[in-house]
C-alpha cells in the first residue's frame, strides 16, 4: 500500500469515527425485568372466579328460578305495559350486589317501550333504564333515556317511553342489582 494510501485510509477512519461521536443517542429506558406474573399461581375456586373475564356474562339463571321470574314479569306486564307486546325473549342472569345484565334492543320511531324487572330472593333493590348507544346521529339530552321510579326488587318503565324522533337508533336495556344479590330478570314490551 503506498503512503498516499495509507493516509486517505486513515483519514476515512477518523472522519468516520469522528461521526459516529457527534451523534447522540437518547439513553435507553430503565426497563423491569420482574414478571409480572411471577408470583405463584393460585389454584382452586379462587383462581377460576378470577380467571374469567371482566365483560364476561353473569352465569346463567337455573330453569325452574328463570320460569317463575318469567311468569311473574308476564303477570306484571298487564298492568306495568298495558296493550304491549314483548320486545324480544326475557333476559336474565345471576349478579352480585352493584351487578347488571344488558340486553340491545332497536329504538323504533314513534314506538312506546317499557321494560318490565323482577329479581329473586336475595336482591332488595333493582334499578332498569334504557341507555342510548354512542354515536347516534340524533342529540339526545344525555346517553340515558329512560329509568324505572319504583323500588324494592321489582322495576319498570312505566309508563312507557315514546321515541318522539323520526329515527330509530341502537339502545341498551340495563337491569341492576343496586343492593343484594341473585337472580335476576327482564323483559322489553313496546307498542
Amino acid at each position: 500500500m503506498t503512503r498516499i494510501a495509507f493516509i486517505c485510509a486513515v483519514a476515512v477512519l477518523a472522519v468516520s469515527c469522528k461521526k459516529e461521536e457527534e451523534v447522540a443517542y437518547p439513553p435507553a429506558p430503565p426497563q423491569d425485568y420482574t414478571r409480572a406474573d411471577a408470583a405463584a399461581p393460585e389454584t382452586g375456586a379462587a383462581a377460576t372466579a378470577d380467571a374469567a373475564p371482566a365483560d364476561a356474562a353473569p352465569p346463567a339463571v337455573d330453569a325452574v328460578t328463570k320460569q317463575l321470574l318469567d311468569e311473574s314479569i308476564k303477570a306484571r306486564a298487564k298492568k306495568e305495559a298495558p296493550g304491549m307486546k314483548a320486545d324480544g325473549e326475557l333476559f336474565s342472569g345471576v349478579v352480585a350486589s352493584g351487578g347488571q345484565i344488558e340486553s340491545p334492543v332497536m329504538i323504533e320511531s314513534k314506538k312506546c317501550y317499557s321494560v318490565v324487572a323482577e329479581g329473586a330472593t336475595g336482591v332488595q333493590e333493582l334499578d332498569v333504564q334504557i341507555m342510548a348507544r354512542p354515536g347516534l346521529q340524533v342529540q339526545l339530552p344525555g346517553p340515558i333515556i329512560a329509568v324505572d321510579s319504583m323500588q324494592g326488587n321489582k322495576a319498570s318503565i312505566s309508563p312507557c317511553w315514546k321515541n318522539a324522533f323520526p329515527i330509530a337508533f341502537p339502545a341498551t336495556v340495563i337491569v341492576k342489582a343496586t343492593q343484594g344479590a341473585g337472580a335476576v330478570a327482564g323483559r322489553v314490551y313496546s307498542k
